[in-house]
């Protein structure tokens, strides 16, 4: 938890290395001499938070953005046909192509020729922004080239000799399976190669609650630990020292589907119980899934972002804590049916520890997705053997069974396309931080109360409940008192949208269907009814002058009959709107707001503009939505 908190604090402050290194080396003094136990154990724990912020810094990169560059690269990691993930002097960078005439791989050295530029966030708000998911992934930098990119040479690593067998395998998969459908879903379930997968499928696993099964995770290196197992028994091979050889079998697997944080954390807690197992040495569960995250945050401290690695442990640990909880009601369950209710207390326990995260990053929630979990997870487990067993075996062979693998495949997308589960989702929901952080400690307390059954932690839990009810009545209220407008940014497009005490209103909008998404969500999160009320930007002067802020009385210039506009502060040109059309320049506003709807020659107008005239110009391509906020 220190060493996440500290990589989760290190873009808010920065603290220099000294002081980590200090810290370290004082708690190790106090270990050794004569200081108190508990006074080197605060030490340790402050320098374990210093680490996280120390090693989620990324090293001093400052190149010259405003010229044509030459850069020797090494193409790291592939994330789709066009698009890849470069390492220059220990700094990522991300390279996106036109076209997919040359695909490479990972190992390849490329020289690339062209414009580095540093990514910006210009996030609509409350929407996904792939700039920041780059950024988390310590991608600052994108290089837009300016020639063709010339491969010179290819390295070979543990990773890149592993990433071409993964390229072998999907190549062979397209051979053994016909249908495209099935050959994406083969490849997401047994390499993690989801870069084939459709809208519809995604959807569709999504919908029912099943997206879990197409990321490689705990489940499916389970399953190959299982396989490996049953496998050494079945050579003879029944002592636990003899499965240590299953650990760098399972290191293989999770350098074959490329080390995703869910596979990395499964396999190091694996690792954890054969080592456990072959030495005779107990093992406690959670400090196994804590070790792991450790790390696997120390090598890659980025993963905490990952929305894999959040929905993995949150998992494993919900099914540590949770199941065996659930075993004590199984007394009076007939003795057919307990594999059925394991199954059920497994799923429910994994889900009820994801739930909100799930909530929180995809805004859905599928109460009935245990149901159709049941039916899903154990046809997906004997797809994966069926599948991987065709995999290893002959291109011979596996053409004369691979009607097997299209046959569960056909299987699976029946039951989860007549399943009915979807029609029960939940969409549309945006809980904050503190929702999620409110529940998980309220299931902890929860837990730890059912396990130990103390009043202290009774009267906790019942504080913590109504701490929580507090808050949400709070932020209720501060969502239906908020009086802003937001100018979105829409490349082309423009909408300008009213939030005033729980209702909206566009004040312009050249938006279509398409851009639903970008701007609906901050009209779901604030849980905005319509006013249905289309304003002019001169009727919104007239018709809410008693909400206009002094700092921020507003002028909305959307065509040329706008000028000459009132002695406002701030004025939102959108259309494509020059600034020739000022003639009295008595009037002009502190500031300007430009969106995307302008071109770009027109911007150029209104930088030189606001220069002339000592004016703040604010870019929505600069800073993405643009709040106003309202008296």
């Amino acid at each position: 938890m220190l060493l996440a908190g500290g990589i989760a604090l290190a873009p808010v402050f920065r603290i220099p290395a000294i002081v980590f290194y200090s810290f370290l080396s004082t708690a190790f003094l106090c270990g050794i001499f004569f200081f108190k136990h508990s006074f080197s154990g605060i030490l340790l724990h402050i320098s374990i938070l210093l680490c996280g912020q120390h090693l989620a810094i990324p090293p001093p990169f400052h190149p010259d953005t405003s010229d044509i560059s030459t850069l020797h690269c090494r193409c790291k990691e592939v994330l789709s046909s066009n698009s890849y993930i470069l390492s220059v002097a220990d700094r990522l960078l991300y390279l996106r192509l036109p076209d997919t005439a040359c695909n490479y791989r990972a190992g390849d050295s490329l020289t690339v020729q062209g414009r580095l530029i540093r990514l910006k966030i210009t996030a609509n708000i409350d929407a996904f922004n792939y700039n920041r998911h780059l950024k988390q992934k310590n991608i600052h930098f994108r290089i837009y080239p300016v020639a063709p990119v010339i491969k010179t040479g290819h390295s070979t690593n543990l990773y890149t000799f592993f990433q071409d067998i993964r390229q072998k395998l999907i190549s062979k998969i397209d051979r053994l399976i016909s249908l495209p459908r099935q050959q994406a879903v083969v490849k997401a379930l047994c390499l993690g190669y989801k870069n084939e997968l459709d809208k519809d499928t995604r959807t569709l696993f999504s919908s029912t609650g099943t997206i879990h099964l197409l990321a490689v995770s705990g489940l499916h290196t389970g399953a190959v630990y299982l396989l490996l197992c049953y496998f050494f028994r079945f050579l003879g091979l029944k002592h636990p020292k003899s499965h240590l050889v299953i650990i760098p079998l399972l290191w293989c697997y999770a350098c074959l589907t490329g080390l995703s944080p869910s596979v990395i954390r499964a396999a190091n807690i694996l690792s954890f119980i054969i080592i456990g197992k072959a030495f005779a040495q107990d093992y406690t569960p959670l400090n196994s899934i804590a070790a792991s995250a450790f790390f696997t945050l120390i090598f890659q401290p980025e993963a905490l972002y990952s929305i894999s690695m959040q929905m993995s442990y949150a998992a494993y640990t919900g099914i540590v804590l949770l199941y065996p909880l659930s075993k004590k009601f199984s007394s009076h369950i007939p003795a057919f049916l307990k594999p059925v209710y394991a199954l059920l207390s497994v799923t429910l326990s994994a889900q009820l520890a994801t739930a909100p995260l799930s909530i929180y990053y995809f805004h859905t929630f599928n109460p009935g997705s245990p149901l159709i979990n049941l039916i899903a997870v154990p046809l997906t487990t004997l797809l994966f053997y069926i599948a991987l067993l065709t995999l290893l075996l002959p291109l011979c062979i596996g053409l004369k069974i691979n009607f097997i693998t299209e046959y569960l495949c056909s299987t699976l997308f029946f039951c989860l396309d007549k399943s009915g589960i979807s029609y029960l989702n939940m969409n549309n929901l945006y809980p904050t931080i503190g929702h999620i952080l409110f529940f998980y400690f309220q299931l902890f307390l929860l837990v730890f109360y059912l396990s130990e059954r103390k009043k202290a932690v009774f009267r906790l839990l019942l504080l913590n409940c109504c701490c929580w009810l507090i808050y949400i009545c709070f932020f209720n209220i501060h969502i239906r008192n908020r009086r802003e407008i937001i100018t979105y940014h829409l490349y082309g497009k423009s909408c300008i949208l009213l939030n005033h005490n729980g209702y909206y209103t566009f004040l312009h909008n050249t938006s279509d269907s398409s851009d639903r998404e970008t701007i609906y969500p901050y009209i779901h999160y604030n849980r905005l009814l319509s006013s249905k009320r289309e304003f002019t930007g001169t009727d919104f002067l007239h018709l809410f002058p008693q909400f206009i802020n002094k700092k921020y009385d507003i002028g909305l210039i959307t065509s040329d009959k706008d000028f000459p506009y009132p002695n406002t502060s701030s004025w939102i040109v959108s259309d494509n709107i020059f600034p020739d059309q000022v003639r009295d320049t008595s009037l002009l506003p502190r500031q300007i707001i430009v969106d995307a709807s302008n071109r770009s020659t027109c911007i150029r107008k209104w930088e030189s503009f606001c220069r002339n005239h000592s004016i703040a110009l604010l870019k929505t391509e600069e800073y993405g939505s643009i709040r106003i906020p309202l008296k």
